[in-house]
């Protein structure tokens, strides 16, 4: 009688942790909250290595962002820039060349955010120009219009 009881404690013993290892299983395991899930939508969904564009006014181009790497975020819509460069163009005169380690550029495309070591140069023809830092600036890229 003892072995049987000892093969039935035994059974039963695996039974209750097989019906356990069920109901942790399917129990404890609840599904993702709507902020978990918003969190794990943000993952980037795209890389650009080498990335760059223009703005084209009715005048001609007026600007040219590159970067090193962009990386959009699908949630806000935004793009983040490594090592970001834009050039402006302006209509009578030599060029302004904007650099930055990193930066924002926002959804609409029209602005952007450089942070970390900005370095702006400015050349004035035959003239020495200027340069400045800082470690923020909003650049707004849109064209202009003519009236």
């Amino acid at each position: 009688m003892r072995l049987d009881r000892h093969n039935a404690t035994l059974i039963g013993t695996l039974a209750l942790l097989i019906a356990l290892t069920m109901w942790m299983q399917f129990s404890l395991f609840e599904k993702p909250t709507l902020a978990e899930e918003q969190e794990a939508s943000n993952d980037p969904d795209y890389y650009i290595e080498h990335f760059s564009a223009f703005g084209i006014g009715e005048d001609g181009r007026q600007y040219q962002l590159e970067a090193d790497r962009l990386v959009h975020y699908p949630l806000d819509n935004k793009a983040l820039l490594d090592r970001p460069h834009i050039t402006q163009y302006k209509e009578n005169g030599d060029p302004t060349h904007i650099y930055a380690d990193s930066g924002w550029l926002f959804s609409d495309g029209t602005e952007v955010l450089l942070t970390d070591n900005v370095k702006v140069i400015q050349s004035e023809g035959a003239t020495l120009g200027g340069a400045s830092t800082t470690e923020r600036m909003r650049i707004k890229l849109k064209p202009k219009t003519s009236n």
